[in-house]
């Protein structure tokens, strides 16, 4: 199955990739440096260019020693990984890694990508997509003059984020520029549906401290955002200000009606990390607040004549029928009294704050602080 995948991969564009990647035409290139690339040649003024899965590298046409089929490599390799679960971090690593040993860059992708997919903190993935970074070309203008700075980084964002490898490339690549042609491009991709690109303009935004217009979207993602990375990020890019503002503005979500935006609110206080934040923490977690409520009804409705409303009008008599209804069943109304699961978000972000471990006990918290 892992076989099948991998050679798929080959025949088909790659996400996020500076130049289609296809079965046709694809080699594996050798160069006087040893380096190995999967990719398509081609040759322009600049040299030879390998379009590969994780972008275009350009290299004079001397330093190609010698070219083969990539299938038999490919095969080889999809061989060693076969039946490697998706799931499985430290295993999807390995073979990231020794994929990208061999040259093997859409094989290489895929595996780095599951690694950031499950854990976007993974320091070995993104240090490695950050190494490509400095190797491929994601954008053909990105090293010359001839398209504008803010031009280059939105085009980064639109086409090479598409996935969590490319975006962690794209944070790297941005690492440097000028403010002026980061700021307008990170703060469009911040809208972006795709959650890779949300992410990496959260970092990029992370070095723009002193530009005010950043905040309002940083603090809108880190409370609303479905994905948990890019709420992370998001979060991160505030606190490098270490302003307690931001525990301010995030504490009064705590008493927000809706149970998803409390828990983020949480979720914030504690990646923001400020000891301002311990007491309004400590309200949430004591305070059962007003449960929601909830009923179902199983009955039956009868309609009856109860009386008769009797009009005299020019001698005539006119009784009119009053209908009322009556109803027998069972109503079931249950109030949640308690939501382990909020409270459980709550302690954690005080343990990340104070670095004690106190379970769920809110006097022990207290008398445990208090003391300090």
């Amino acid at each position: 199955m892992q076989r099948s995948v991998i050679l798929t991969a080959l025949a088909c564009v790659c996400a996020g990739s500076a130049s289609p990647v296809g079965a046709q035409g694809v080699e594996h290139v050798v160069l006087e440096s040893g380096a190995r690339h999967e990719a398509r040649r081609r040759t322009s003024q600049e040299g030879v260019v390998l379009a590969t899965a994780l972008g275009d590298v350009v290299v004079a046409k001397a330093q190609v020693a010698s070219t083969a089929p990539i299938t038999a490599e490919a095969t080889a390799f999809a061989a060693t990984v076969e039946g490697l679960h998706p799931d499985n971090v430290a295993g999807q690593w390995a073979a990231g890694r020794a994929a990208a040993g061999r040259g093997l860059w859409t094989a290489a992708r895929a595996h780095v990508n599951r690694v950031l997919q499950h854990d976007a903190d993974h320091a070995g993935a993104r240090g490695l997509a950050a190494s490509w970074a400095a190797t491929f070309r994601l954008h053909p203008f990105e090293a010359g003059p001839e398209a504008s700075d803010s031009k280059v980084v939105a085009a980064w964002f639109e086409n090479g984020a598409a996935d969590w490898v490319g975006a962690a490339m794209v944070v790297a690549k941005c690492k440097g520029r000028k403010a002026e042609s980061l700021l307008r491009p990170a703060l469009k991709a911040m809208k972006a549906p795709t959650s890779s690109v949300r992410w990496a303009a959260a970092q990029v935004l992370a070095d723009l401290r002193y530009e005010p217009e950043r905040i309002k979207p940083l603090y809108r993602a880190g409370l609303v955002d479905r994905s948990p990375p890019v709420r992370r990020e998001a979060v991160r890019a505030l606190r490098g200000t270490n302003d307690p503002v931001f525990v301010q503005l995030y504490a009064k979500n705590l008493a927000h009606a809706e149970q998803a935006v409390r828990m983020t609110a949480a979720e914030a206080l504690g990646e923001l990390g400020m000891a301002e934040a311990v007491e309004p923490l400590l309200a949430a977690a004591s305070s059962d607040g007003r449960p929601p409520r909830s009923h179902i009804a199983v009955v039956t409705q009868r309609a009856y004549v109860k009386d008769f409303d009797v009009e005299v009008a020019q001698g005539a008599v006119i009784a009119d029928p009053v209908v009322d209804v009556v109803q027998d069943g069972t109503v079931l109304d249950v109030g949640v009294v308690a939501i382990v699961m909020e409270r459980r978000v709550y302690f954690s972000a005080l343990r990340r704050i104070t670095g004690r471990k106190l379970g769920d006990d809110v006097n022990a918290w207290r008398a445990a602080l208090a003391a300090r």
